[in-house]
Order: C-alpha cells, then structure tokens, then sequence
C-alpha cells in the first residue's frame, strides 16, 4: 500500500472544478485508512465544504477529522509582487461558511468569471475560429463555479485537443492573457479581510506558481503576514522536496504555520495528482495549521 500523507488540506470537488462530489472525496479518504484529516478546498466557493459539514453533522465520524475551506483567488495589489501568468490562490481554513462576507466575495468572484469566459469564448471565436452551441455554454455558466478548465473540457469534448494541459498550452493561457487587464479586480486584502471577520485560518497556496525569485517571494509572504496570512503551503502535488525545504526555513523564520496537500481534482483535471500523496517528501512533515485549528475547535 502507498504510503499517504496523514493529513490532505487541499482537495477540489464538483462545487469546482473537481470531478467527485464532496461525499465522493469523504469516501475516498475513509478508503485510504491513512488520511485522517482533510479539507474540502473548492475554487472561490464554499458549496462542497457546506454539504459535506451538513452530512457530518448528522452523521459525526470520530475517526476522521473534517476541516471546511475554500481556495480563494485574488489579484496582486502591491506592483513589486505582481506575476505575469499567474493570479494568487489564498486557502482559507475553517471559518463560517454562512458569513455574509463570505458570500459577497464569492458572489463577486462568480460575476468576473462571466465576464472572462464570455471574453475568452470571444476571442476563441474571432480569432481561432472555434465556437460552441448556447446550450454547452450555458451549461457552464448554470455551474455553482466555473472557469477555464471548463472550455478545456469543451475543447476536449470536440476533440480539438488531447487533455487539459494542451488546453491551457495552446489556447487558454493566451485568452486569459488578453482579458485579464480587462476584469475588475479581487485583490489579497479584500480576501483577507473577509475570512478573518469570519473567523477563518488563512494559508498560502502552492507559491511555487507565483513565479517569484525566492527573496522576493519571501518578501511577499512578509507583507502578506502583515495583513493576516498564518501559513504557507510547503507541501503541494508540484512543488519539488528542495522547493518545499526553502519554503518550510521561511515559515519558521517568519513564524507562519505549515500547511499541505495533494491538490487533487480527479483524473481528468490532474491525472498524475493522486488525493492523500505530495511531492514535498520530507521527514520533517509537520502541518502545524492543521494542529493548530483542530487544537483550536
């Protein structure tokens, strides 16, 4: 049997862009028999967490630990720390999920998602001569959440590409480029600001996608302590066990719990990423924020 990491704080369902629903996921991780802490993570809402919170509170289960969140998404305010192909993924921990915070922002969230898919879907249909019918397009916008994993999916259902990454590669990485100035802005504050006055934990999701040179990263992870961060993600499905031992010196240089998970969406999105594994082997494998929200409960 492999061996699992015991606890996986990062796990997307079909409230996202996951391919099992957040009771599906629960019964993957009671299958492992190693997993005893997880948390549901959804893309800019809290749908999945809020099922599976509701199923478990009318069927308590002494042997696993469940931890709701949502993996937000926020642009960069501060122009030092701005990334060109990335936008900042926030994991936040174990709030209330009926805050009227929480659904303003995943409200605003869903209405920019509009707005680039039907920028994208535009640019796709003027400049690459690929459309889709009203009815798949509105099948996605009928989604609790969306983005641009479901073009790739549509990309792939006509058979203009093989998989989702030669989605991203030939096509979406592009669109996003061209619409994202175009969008109005979710910037880190404002994400903070509404899990904290919800009474949440927040983390720094997978920092190697930020792109940023380590000093410099660091520094950002400094202003984002100013602001309310209280961890980084050092172990993640694609950051390399030298990457997650730099990251594991900052946060305790820093004082910043650990944080860690699989990142897991299903075959289809991420095939080489398995629920409950991570490329951030290490013997000191300590997910102090999970120790530190469960001690807290």
């Amino acid at each position: 049997m492999t061996k699992l990491i015991e606890a996986d704080m990062h796990i997307h369902t079909t409230a996202s862009d996951g391919e099992y629903s957040s009771l599906e996921i629960y019964q993957k991780i009671k299958d492992t028999k190693q997993i005893k802490t997880f948390a549901i993570t959804d893309h800019d809402t809290v749908k999945g967490a809020k099922e599976l919170q509701e199923h478990l509170q009318n069927n308590p289960d002494k042997n696993i630990t469940f931890i709701p969140g949502m993996e937000a998404s926020a642009s960069i305010a501060r122009p030092q720390f701005k990334v060109q192909k990335s936008r900042l993924h926030i994991l936040c921990y174990d709030f209330d999920l009926n805050n009227p915070l929480i659904e303003k922002l995943t409200t605003k969230r869903k209405l920019i998602d509009i707005q680039s898919i039907e920028r994208q879907l535009h640019i796709l249909d003027t400049e690459e001569n690929i459309s889709f019918s009203n009815e798949e397009i509105e099948a996605i916008y009928e989604k609790n959440n969306f983005g641009r994993v479901d073009i790739a999916k549509l990309l792939m259902k006509h058979r203009i590409v093989k998989n989702v990454d030669e989605a991203f590669d030939k096509y979406l990485v592009e669109t996003h480029e061209k619409v994202r100035d175009t969008l109005p802005k979710i910037h880190e504050e404002e994400v903070f600001h509404a899990i904290k006055q919800a009474g949440g934990y927040i983390s720094l999701a997978h920092p190697t996608s930020l792109r940023l040179d380590l000093e410099i990263l660091k520094e950002y992870i400094k202003y984002l302590k100013s602001i309310g961060l209280d961890a980084i993600e050092v172990y993640h499905s694609h950051q390399k066990r030298s990457y997650s031992h730099q990251l594991l010196k900052i946060a305790q240089e820093l004082e910043l719990y650990v944080s860690g998970g699989s990142d897991y969406h299903g075959p289809t999105v991420k095939p080489k990423v398995h629920i409950g594994v991570n490329q951030g082997k290490s013997p000191q494998k300590v997910l102090t924020l999970k120790d530190y929200i469960i001690k807290n409960k």
